[in-house]
């Protein structure tokens, strides 16, 4: 076996052994399971599981679960651990922890869910008619290249396919980017019914109450009239204006003459009081008469005398002495007061007559300066009356407000009838695009129609060599075969040829046997560096059905492993390993190293079980041989059919290589040896 499988396993998922242990198991590439339903089958299969591809299948009737919470369930304590270690000396493992009560992300290294190929088959096999199609198209047809499916399209629809083929298809096959166009082209589709419905939407709402399409006549008539009315406002604004400056020059001036007359009014009232309170104030001062001014300078020199300590008279320098001075001081100071006491009310007029003097003074010289301004104000308005004339009636010149009213219903109107033609061309622009996208939308259906036209095509062309290959597989005289029409209607059936019908109905066993064959046929195509394993579901086998079907699996080059109540009648087909799992899982309760059977062919008590019905094959199957990847491109190359290429023997392939022999030169015969076809003579010369 060139492909790297695991040849043993250690892992602690439900360990029976001491304290939760580790157990390890040696493994071969193809290895039988036999036990009781407690002997920890399933143990080993979901431990090889999480090694391959860190999910494990069958946990609470779940598949492919990756959840280390529910995997930790498994586990004796907080860990669990799996590690497998393969024939090309990497190791594959899975780690998941619980800390606290939490658990924490698992780590995974290992070839990855590609490698379990069996889910993929089992995934589309419980999928609808279109995905089992599609999915053995990318199965049976490695081999298609653009231009065979560019022969099953219409040529019109060539170049559109190329272009999304051109940036849909970056690295993929033909046939996943056909596929890949396939889906593309449904999903456009799908989202350009919901643009058609939404411009449908927009149609019905724009149509729902609208008015008669205006003309463009109307358009252009009603756009003149709104400028017509723009003018005609303009103008009537213009001549109201020129009339009420006018009228308000004039009425400037009447108001400036009229402030001018009163301010001068004013100023003369304020002159002929200024000239009253000069007379009565000149009156009132005769009247007072004159103030002793001899007791007011001698009450003077008196008081600085007494101030400065002074004994002798201020006035003749006569000593008199401290006493006298004072005696004098107060005399004269007495007679101040008398007077004053005689004259208080005169005074207080004078007074009076002072400060009103002061105030009429002042109006009266504002009011000269008023008069000055009046004056200026009313030269300017004068002279801009004098330089105006009245303004010349405009006859049928309407009103600034009745050409204001006009102006807004002409407008209105005009905006009532732009809108109008916004929304009819709202409308044509909305049905131009769901008119586009309906267009789109048939484009892409047919073309997503043509392309599953040709799927159908493709795999009808490919499907009777695959089913060679699934049927190599299986148990001899079991033919496998596929139906992809039904009339004129697709269909996918597959199942097993009996008495030259097909019979899809099959039993558990027959099911997991052909389910797995077309897993081997898948895993044919994979690089021989990937490690894949392929685990057959336990359905209750028989030993005979058990031993066909281990012997067919012989050939697979990858790693099998099967668990079972029973052992395969007969004698253990050659590279198959035996582990007695009921001895094992006793050995591993008490703390021993398990050690699986040996590879060999001993004779196994046969298990007494019915045969079953020998089911009518068309013709006998070929025994498979095998040639490198390297070398099965070469032979494509050279014209040879996906057919030849699986059952030619590598001597085949090698002469073919070394004489240069074309696909038409020779045929390849089904014990992969070859003939060469008769060389045909030249005709008589005519």
């Amino acid at each position: 076996m060139k492909r790297p499988y695991i040849h043993k396993v250690a892992s602690n998922l439900k360990s029976p052994c001491p304290d939760g242990a580790p157990w390890t198991l040696e493994l071969g590439p193809k290895t039988l399971l036999v036990g009781g339903n407690t002997s920890h089958k399933s143990s080993v299969i979901q431990s090889l599981e999480l090694a391959f591809a860190g999910s494990a299948d069958d946990v609470v009737g779940r598949s492919a679960v990756r959840d280390a919470a529910l995997l930790l369930t498994l586990a004796p304590a907080d860990s669990l651990g799996v590690t497998g270690y393969l024939t090309d000396d990497t190791v594959a493992t899975y780690l998941a922890k619980r800390e606290g009560g939490v658990s924490s992300r698992p780590s995974h290294a290992g070839p990855g869910e590609e490698s379990l190929v069996h889910r993929q088959v089992r995934s589309v096999m419980g999928g609808s008619v279109a995905t089992q199609r599609k999915a053995f198209l990318r199965w049976t047809s490695l081999g298609v290249q653009l231009e065979d499916i560019l022969a099953q399209l219409p040529t019109e629809l060539h170049a559109v396919y190329k272009d999304l083929a051109e940036h849909l298809g970056h690295g993929a096959t033909p046939v996943e980017t056909l596929l890949s166009v396939i889906a593309y082209c449904e999903k456009r589709v799908r989202d350009l019914n919901k643009e058609v419905r939404g411009a449908q939407t927009v149609i019905d709402k724009i149509s729902s109450g609208m008015t008669k399409k205006p003309s463009q006549e109307e358009y252009d008539n009603l756009k003149i009239a709104v400028d017509d009315a723009q003018a005609l406002l303009e103008e009537a604004i213009k001549h109201e204006s020129a009339v009420e400056s006018y009228n308000l020059s004039k009425e400037n001036h009447e108001t400036s003459s009229e402030k001018l007359s009163l301010a001068n009014t004013a100023v003369q009232d304020w002159q002929n009081e200024v000239t009253r309170l000069k007379t009565e104030l000149e009156q009132a001062r005769q009247s007072l008469g004159e103030r002793p001014e001899q007791a007011v300078h001698s009450l003077a020199n008196l008081k600085w005398a007494i101030d400065n300590g002074v004994e002798s008279c201020p006035t003749c320098s006569t000593a008199i002495g401290k006493d006298h001075i004072q005696t004098c001081h107060t005399f004269y100071e007495q007679t101040l007061q008398n007077w004053d006491q005689q004259n208080a009310a005169l005074l207080q007029s004078i007074d009076d007559y002072t400060a009103s003097l002061h105030e009429a003074v002042l109006t009266h010289h504002s009011w000269v300066q008023e008069v000055h301004k009046l004056q200026l104000m009313n030269d300017i308005a004068n002279q801009s009356l004098n330089e105006k004339s009245p303004p010349a009636e405009i006859k049928d010149l309407p009103s600034v407000d009745e050409c204001r009213k006009r102006l807004a219903d002409l407008r209105e109107t005009f905006e009532t009838t732009r809108v109008a033609a916004h929304d009819w061309n709202q409308l044509l622009n909305a049905k131009r695009t769901g008119e586009a996208l309906l267009k789109d939308k048939i484009s892409y259906n047919n073309l997503a129609s043509a392309a599953n036209v040709a799927v159908g095509k493709v795999l009808t062309e490919q499907v009777d060599c695959f089913c060679a290959n699934v049927t190599s597989y299986l148990p001899d005289k079991w033919d496998f075969r596929i139906v992809l029409k039904d009339g004129k209607s697709d269909v996918f059936r597959m199942g097993l040829m009996r008495d030259g019908r097909l019979h899809s109905a099959l039993s558990g066993v027959e099911w997991v046997s052909v389910t797995t064959a077309i897993a081997m046929t898948i895993c044919d195509n994979l690089n021989s560096n990937i490690p894949v394993l392929l685990v057959p579901e336990d359905r209750a086998w028989d030993g005979v059905t058990l031993a066909a079907v281990m012997r067919g699996y012989c050939e697979f080059d990858g790693q099998v492993v099967i668990a079972s109540t029973v052992k395969p009648a007969g004698r253990i087909p050659k590279g198959w390993t035996i582990v007695e799992m009921d001895q094992v899982t006793a050995d591993w309760t008490q703390g021993e190293e398990a050690t699986p059977a040996p590879e060999a062919d001993p004779v196994v008590e046969e298990v007494k079980a019915e045969e079953p019905p020998t089911p009518v094959v068309k013709k006998p199957k070929r025994r498979r041989r095998k040639v490198s990847k390297e070398t099965a491109e070469i032979m494509s190359g050279m014209g040879y059919t996906v057919m030849d290429i699986r059952y030619m023997s590598k001597q085949t392939a090698a002469d073919i290589m070394q004489h240069s022999y074309g696909s038409d030169k020779l045929t390849i015969n089904e014990d992969g040896t070859y003939t060469l076809a008769e060389k045909e003579l030249p005709p008589a010369p005519v």
